[in-house]
């Protein structure tokens, strides 16, 4: 057996989830932010045109400047649910912007009735360390069974 990764949910600590951060802005990316998203987030995003143009794509600011991107991606299989996500610019992590970023996506959904969950690779220890900074736990995890 074989851990592959880890699921994220948030249910049932509503009365303990840390607030949103007021000094970072989180917008829907458009258009005009395309390029430099391009630049700042390489292969990250699976889609990125598709996704910009279904207004999945987020930017988080602090001051005026982007320092992280985020994803909030639609479930396919249930209803008012969504897959949220993030990366921090090179040169702003280890600053906190990941969970802010959470945090912030994790607000705009339930804003709108949407419950988010998140997910990293069993080995992305930062990312595990950030989505749990958010707010959010992991119930399951992805195994792999081999014989």
């Amino acid at each position: 057996v074989h851990m592959q990764a880890y699921f994220f949910k948030f249910d049932g600590l509503e009365g303990q989830l840390p607030p949103a951060d007021e000094t970072f802005k989180l917008t829907v990316a458009t258009e005009a932010d395309y390029d430099q998203l391009l630049i700042d987030t390489g292969d990250f995003f699976d889609a990125p045109r598709l996704q910009l143009e279904n207004g999945e794509l987020h930017i988080g600011r602090i001051n005026g400047e982007i320092v992280a991107y985020g994803i909030i991606e639609p479930s396919k299989i249930y209803n008012k649910m969504a897959s949220i996500g993030m990366i921090v610019c090179e040169g702003e992590r280890q600053k906190g912007y990941g969970t802010k970023m959470l945090i912030a996506l994790r607000e705009h959904c339930m804003a709108k009735g949407i419950r988010p969950i998140a997910g990293c690779w069993y080995y992305n220890h930062q990312s595990k360390k950030t989505i749990e900074a958010s707010g959010m736990y992991s119930q399951t995890r992805l195994l792999r069974v081999t014989f």
